[in-house]
């Protein structure tokens, strides 16, 4: 497979000063930036230049950016690229679900997005880029090397007794297990004994049923050791049945805490926002569909927030990005204390953020009683004042004072009387309603009056 350059860019969009704006941005911050405005162009200019990362409008005049995403994950010579989905505030989000959980899309951006998050999202996404490219070549060495001394290679006997040991194992089980050789050379014991809790009764299990079938054993699990640290490793043997009835394995143990945690890192920037580290878009989508189900078995009634920060771009004009991001943040914070375990916060993209409220009640004007005491503490807390700290590392950390409140918009809705793009359409209606209405105010949807 062809190497991407490390600081080529691709950046489609049809939206011309969007696209400009973008790759001015980028271009600043030292990338090498190709830019097109069609899905044609788009995998033409991937296949000629190989970039590390492609940056896609979701819709596109001649094709739509999940498509032109499983076009490029299918070139064998593309696989490298990783893709970021581009999308407008009023997409739903199937799409952009479609193609991160199908593997297609890397990650998803919002728009429209601050300077500050658009090169913390590059940046992030390179280096998971790179960590995984650094990661297939030392899985690649270690490929090479396990037909050799794939871990720790060992044999490990279980007697009829239940009784058990290693009778030989190399020297990396020092470093696997924390133990020597030689300590379980007549009793298994020890490794047996930092098995994890939550791991003991499958791996148990596993080892029983391999036994009894003589099939291989292969599992991954985790091991806990004294001082709290917790490791996963994956074990791969075969048996065999031994005169006086043991069971004899050969195989060996590899330590996958990495590869884990990078699946585990992945997942995060897939769902999660990298700035409140709550719940993204696609996230609140599928929450959504799940609470539509939900509310139409138990006949309690549902309710969706949408909040629009009043006062946010003034503190982005005066005191730049970081500030704001520091008010984003303290506006995450304040929201999940208003809200109730069962309830879903979402930052919705800039300085938007959804409440999902489930579970209230089945009268429809006691739910809306509830969601009106949620929506009016969440409004009071978001008016209170915040004290932001800024961290310049050329002078003395800063407090900045803002005032800064929030238009919410409020939709009742129970099982799926109503579509999903409904709902939101609703709920995006009322909080224009209580911005025109003046602002720092909740504002129910209500349906227009009938000519």
């Amino acid at each position: 497979m062809a190497e991407p350059a490390s600081t080529t860019l691709v950046v489609i969009d049809d939206d011309p000063d969007i696209l400009r704006a973008t790759a001015r941005i980028l271009t600043q911050a030292g990338y090498q930036v190709v830019t097109g405005a069609s899905a044609a162009e788009a995998l033409a200019l991937t296949r000629q230049h190989q970039p590390a990362l492609l940056l896609l409008d979701v819709m596109l005049p001649d094709g739509n950016g999940v498509d032109v995403a499983r076009q490029i994950k299918s070139e064998p010579t593309l696989v490298g690229v990783f893709v970021i989905l581009l999308s407008g505030l009023k997409t739903t989000g199937e799409d952009q679900a479609a193609g991160l959980t199908s593997g297609l899309a890397d990650g998803y951006i919002a728009r429209p997005i601050s300077k500050t998050e658009l090169l913390a999202r590059v940046d992030a996404m390179l280096r998971l880029r790179s960590a995984q490219e650094a990661l297939r070549e030392t899985l690649a060495r270690w490929e090479k090397l396990a037909s050799q001394v794939p871990g720790v290679v060992y044999q490990y006997r279980l007697r009829p007794d239940g009784s058990s040991s290693f009778p030989y194992a190399s020297d990396a089980m020092r470093s696997i297990y924390g133990v020597s050789p030689e300590q379980v050379r007549d009793d298994a014991s020890p490794v047996l004994a930092i098995l994890h809790p939550d791991d003991v009764n499958s791996v148990v299990a596993s080892i029983q049923a391999s036994a009894r079938d003589l099939t291989a054993w292969r599992q991954e699990y985790r091991v806990k050791f004294a001082n709290g640290t917790v490791r996963w490793l994956f074990g791969d043997s075969l048996p065999e049945r031994e005169a006086d009835g043991s069971t004899l394995w050969h195989g060996f143990i590899t330590d996958i805490t990495e590869r884990k945690q990078m699946q585990d890192q992945v997942h995060h920037m897939a769902f999660y926002d990298t700035l409140t580290a709550l719940p993204n878009r696609i996230v609140l989508s599928d929450r959504l569909h799940q609470s539509m189900a939900t509310s139409k078995r138990s006949g309690c009634y549902q309710a969706l927030m949408f909040l629009d920060l009043d006062n946010f771009k003034p503190l982005n004009d005066t005191y730049g990005h970081s500030a704001g991001d520091l008010l984003l943040i303290e506006v995450a914070q304040r929201l999940k204390r208003c809200v109730r375990e069962v309830d879903t916060v979402s930052r919705f993209g800039g300085d938007e953020f959804v409440v999902l409220l489930d579970n209230l009640n089945g009268d429809k004007t006691e739910a809306t009683a509830q969601a009106a005491r949620i929506a009016e503490k969440i409004r009071s807390s978001l008016a209170e004042p915040y004290l932001l700290t800024t961290n310049d590392q050329s002078q003395a950390d800063a407090v900045i004072e803002h005032h800064c409140t929030a238009s919410i918009g409020v939709a009742i809705f129970i099982g799926q009387e109503a579509s999903l793009d409904d709902i939101i359409k609703s709920v995006d209606s009322a909080m224009y309603q209580a911005k025109d209405a003046g602002r720092n105010r909740v504002q129910f949807y209500a349906p227009p009056a009938l000519a």
